[in-house]
């Protein structure tokens, strides 16, 4: 990827649903000792129509980042992610 620094936390997000019903979403987050299970998080999708990939994960990452403004509003924590992968197409990047 020609970063200028390896990325010390990696967060990487995917949706799931069954046939537009039961939606999650989720990401796993990967550090300088590999996967940290204890940091990975699942999401409820409550707001986004059924069937609708980039609805689900708009809410997914607005309700991550958001949370992690309201903990850490000046970025100095450890858990702002160095990297971000999206599982998706070019319309959910």
């Amino acid at each position: 990827l020609d970063l200028p620094a390896a990325p010390r936390r990696i967060e990487v997000y995917d949706n799931s649903h069954i046939m537009g019903t039961a939606a999650v979403g989720a990401f796993v987050v990967s550090g300088p000792n590999g996967f940290e299970k204890g940091q990975y998080r699942r999401f409820n999708i409550e707001g986004a129509k059924p069937g609708d990939d980039l609805g689900m994960m708009r809410e997914v990452l607005g309700r991550r980042f958001a949370r992690l403004l309201k903990e850490d509003p000046d970025r100095e924590g450890a858990g702002w992610p160095d990297l971000v992968l999206i599982d998706g197409g070019q319309g959910q990047v």
